[in-house]
């Protein structure tokens, strides 16, 4: 019987050997003294041990004489510019325990890390390898089992394990593992171990693309001449590899759709999961963009429900299927087992294999790959035992100060689950406790041999007083490996993470940053052919979730730069010379308050005085809870939706209007210099139009007219219908007949720019201000003109995805057309259009209502059970 755990003895040293070092001197200031610390491989070096004396391996010598200068001066601007591309790019996460809105800017590291072609070679080769027998592990525990029943496995710590899915046994796969991710440390030998695998969800790709097109920006020269490897060719064997495999599925002549399941935006990753999704041209979805109908699994869209061949997932195991999984979770789709079970899907990576990703299970991989491939691991991992084993708590309880200590089962409920901690780093006190408490639940703790991580250069900005400097921050490598269809390549790059100031551990969510990774001196190939042409569809599909995400971004564009609009008018009226009557002066108060632009609750009184008023909106746009800048607020969550759909000079502007709003609220909290006139007000909110019209740009002139812009501008029109009309009702009911400035103050708000000069200079009559307003069929403003649009828009949208006894069709068109013919005719006088205008009010939020039911909800809703 194999032992269940592996002795140090049992640990094959790596082959790879360190980069061979330099001791030439150089010449350049910032790398006089940055040294590895003692004890710590130096990657910048290639050395164990580094004094100012050794000069930078041969890879960085290149990459630093291809900068046209290397000061500090010019590696601040460099570092400058980084982070201004991390900004405009949006690129983000969210770090653990915080608030899913509260995103950070990615981390960064100025410098790549340089590994050579044959060393890499080395750790892909070893890479593989352990995908061969991590994916025969998973056939065999969802399958017959041989390796628990043997002693290779321990059952406890396999189907002990959170991660082990009972329902997946005997759910067979054709390939269970698509994607995984391997994080190895080099030790102060040069010799390269693995520490961990991901496998369920591993992130990294998305960001991995991102660091490599912002670090080749700033480094082209670098890039080229050290011939780095390029990453695009694995990413394109990926996908034509899932695709082949969904290909098995599609019936006749069906297109193949395939799409990338997120838990959304609040996922603490969610730009790299947008971008990735971008990248590989699938479609974002999330749970409720799926449905299961029989043993198939479906895609809400607009032409109603499409089938789904293929799923690239990031959420995580135990939240897919709520059916037999967890009942609680809205991240996964009901029925999506049962469908596997039947092979109608295809799943990378097949649920169930977090069990992989225990640390303990490192110290069975060694014997097991003698076993199952008949040879040693050529990557060695760092020398681990599970304390559930008595033999082992036994041989590493008291030599706890040379290891590190790691929960068995990281974030599982039903165990003890802690952060990973130095034995070096606890007093005796902590460490009888941790004895205690590892004999008296041993399987909770896994013990692995402490080795310090390497260090490579990064760049630390200086202040304003001085230059930045550099400095060796320690790193994980993290390297990925991608099915290919006949096996899996390993990514010619990776991601670095590095730890933050001198923290013996590298985390993102604890403030370390990311570096690129370079392989360097890469043989010259030819170009990759490009692609074949798409024979699927996805592309074309708009997910109902989307479509109505478009929707409410027109709205809410069109609502806040309304309320923009109304504020400046009345703050520009109450400015004037001629100061409103009260006739105007109720209706503009009348105004704020539908809008919530001035406190509802208690009324104000109904005819308050101008300086008063002003006051009030003043007051009003100082609060968190403003209206205005919540209009923004939800802008920018709609956008954010919307991040793979978008594009991206759409998103960066959302993001500068966003980042606008948040400064001027920040201005505004400021104790010391708070705003207290309506001139302040009035200038924040110029800048705030200026920004807002830049997006209604984009959304006008730079997006596909397809059926989701048609949808995005239906949003618009209906919102302006409801403010137009909504705005015009109280001046058709007033009592008091609308005087010249009144009509002109009118016109002021629907049409700012164009029309308030025209009206002053020439006083048309207020009839036909009014009938300018409502019948007019040029004015962008004008109902008339608005129904029009709405007509249009929607006369292009697909067929209804239902039978006609699910959603019964409204004749819109025909209101359209009869409110038309009604607003033609001008009104005498204001009161006689009342009755159209509540007619606009009532269509608007009927057309809503319909919309919201017709197409953002294509589910027969007497049908809704799995396997209907």
């Amino acid at each position: 019987m194999t032992p269940t755990f592996a002795p140090d003895s049992a640990v094959t040293p790596p082959t790879t050997l360190p980069v061979s070092g330099c001791s030439a001197p150089w010449p350049l200031p910032p790398l006089d003294h940055a040294m590895a610390a003692e004890g710590h491989f130096d990657e910048l070096r290639g050395l164990a041990a580094s004094t100012p004396d050794h000069g930078p391996a041969p890879a960085w010598r290149t990459f630093f004489q291809s900068l046209p200068d290397a000061s500090p001066e010019t590696l601040d601007r460099h570092h400058a510019r980084l982070q201004r591309l991390i900004r405009d790019n949006g690129t983000s996460y969210t770090a653990q325990g915080e608030a899913p809105a509260k995103l950070r800017p990615w981390e960064l590291n100025l410098f790549p890390l340089l590994l050579s072609h044959a060393e890499w070679q080395g750790l892909a080769t070893g890479i593989q390898q352990r995908m061969r027998l991590l994916e025969q592990v998973m056939a065999d525990v969802y399958g017959p089992q041989t390796l628990m029943q043997q002693g290779w496995l321990p059952p406890a710590l396999i189907q002990g394990h959170p991660g082990y899915l009972r329902p997946m046994h005997g759910i067979a796969q054709q390939r269970y593992l698509h994607i995984a991710a391997f994080d190895l440390i080099r030790d102060s030998r040069g010799l390269w171990w693995l520490m961990a695998q991901r496998t369920q969800a591993p992130s990294g790709l998305g960001y991995l693309i991102e660091n490599r097109h912002v670090i080749r920006q700033l480094f082209p020269d670098g890039f080229n001449q050290l011939q780095t490897a390029t990453i695009t060719g694995v990413y394109r064997s990926f996908l034509q590899a899932l695709r082949q495999q969904c290909q098995q599925l599609a019936e006749g002549d069906e297109p193949l759709t395939l799409v990338l399941l997120t838990s959304g935006p609040w996922s603490k990753t969610w730009f790299e999961q947008a971008y990735l999704a971008r990248y590989l041209g699938l479609t974002l979805v999330q749970a409720t963009d799926l449905t299961v109908r029989g043993n198939r699994l479906y895609l809400k869209t607009l032409q109603g429900l499409v089938r789904v061949h293929g799923m690239l997932r990031r959420v995580d195991d135990s939240w897919m299927d709520a059916l037999e999984l967890r009942p609680e979770s809205r991240e996964g789709v009901p029925g999506l087992l049962q469908v596997m079970r039947d092979g109608q899907v295809v799943v990378a990576n097949s649920p169930g294999s977090s069990f992989l990703e225990s640390p303990a299970l490192q110290g069975f991989l060694p014997p097991l790959a003698r076993h199952l491939l008949g040879e040693p691991l050529q990557i060695p991992s760092l020398p681990t035992w599970w304390c559930g084993e008595a033999v082992a708590l036994q041989g590493v309880e008291q030599r706890l100060q040379d290891f590190a200590i790691k929960p068995t089962y990281s974030g599982s409920e039903l165990h003890d689950s802690f952060p990973t901690r130095l034995g070096r780093q606890l007093d005796a006190q902590e460490l009888q406790q941790l004895q205690a408490d590892m004999r008296r639940q041993g399987d909770d703790f896994t013990v692995q041999q402490y080795a310090p991580l390497s260090q490579m250069p990064g760049w630390s900005r200086g202040d304003d007083t001085g230059s930045g400097r550099m400095e060796m921050r320690s790193l994980v490598l993290r390297l990925f490996a991608l099915s290919d269809g006949a096996g899996w390549s390993v990514l010619p790059g990776g991601m670095a993470r590095l730890a933050a100031g001198t923290a013996p551990f590298t985390s993102m969510q604890s403030g370390g940053s990311s570096a690129d990774v370079w392989i360097t001196g890469w043989p010259a190939t030819p170009e990759p052919s490009p692609p074949p042409p798409r024979q699927d569809a996805e592309a074309e599909h708009i997910v109902s979730r989307t479509a109505e995400n478009l929707f409410w971004l027109g709205r809410y564009t069109e609502r806040a730069e309304n309320a923009v609009r109304l504020q400046l008018l009345v703050l520009d009226s109450l400015q004037q010379l001629d100061r409103p009557g009260p006739a105007l002066r109720q209706w503009l108060q009348q105004l704020l308050q539908d809008q919530q632009l001035v406190p509802c609750d208690p009324a104000p009184a109904v005819d308050l005085p101008d300086e008063q008023l002003s006051r009030l909106l003043v007051q009003q746009w100082q609060q968190p809870d403003c209206a205005a800048q919540g209009n923004v607020e939800a802008l920018a969550r709609t956008a954010a939706e919307l991040r793979s759909q978008l594009p991206h000079q759409h998103w960066h502007l959302v993001q500068s209007v966003e980042r606008h709003m948040q400064a001027l609220r920040l201005e505004n909290q400021q104790a010391d210099a708070p705003i207290t006139s309506s001139m302040d007000m009035d200038s924040q909110l110029r800048q705030l139009s200026h920004a807002l019209t830049a997006v209604t740009g984009v959304q006008l002139d730079r997006l596909q007219r397809d059926a989701g812009w048609q949808l995005l501008m239906l949003g618009r029109w209906i919102e302006r219908l409801s403010f137009v009309a909504g705005s015009l009702l109280p001046a058709s009911a007033s009592s008091t007949p609308l005087d010249r400035q009144a009509a002109s103050t009118i016109m002021a708000l629907f049409d700012q720019h164009l029309q308030q000069p025209r009206m002053q200079a020439l006083g048309p009559p207020t009839a036909e201000a009014w009938h300018t307003l409502t019948g007019s069929p040029r004015h962008p403003r004008s109902l008339l003109w608005v129904l029009e649009q709405i007509r249009n828009a929607l006369q292009a949208l697909p067929p209804l995805p239902f039978s006609p006894e699910v959603v019964e069709p409204v004749p819109f068109p025909q209101q359209i057309g009869q409110l038309q013919e009604r607003l033609k005719i001008p009104a005498a006088a204001p009161p006689d259009s009342a009755e159209a205008l509540r007619q606009c009010v009532e269509l608007a939020i009927a057309l809503t209502d319909n919309i919201t039911r017709s197409y953002f909800d294509p589910v027969d809703h007497a049908s809704r059970s799995v396997g209907a």
